[in-house]
């Protein structure tokens, strides 16, 4: 999310590109990949 990210660009064009499943913050996103392991 973008309070956690250093730099937003990225994160931003998927975000405003609809292609974004979720939009976390830095310290869950470890816990949701090992949600698929």
């Amino acid at each position: 999310d973008e309070a956690t990210s250093t730099i937003y660009g990225m994160p931003r064009a998927c975000v405003e590109g609809g292609v974004a499943d979720e939009v976390l913050p830095l310290g869950q996103i470890g816990f949701e990949i090992s949600k698929f392991m």
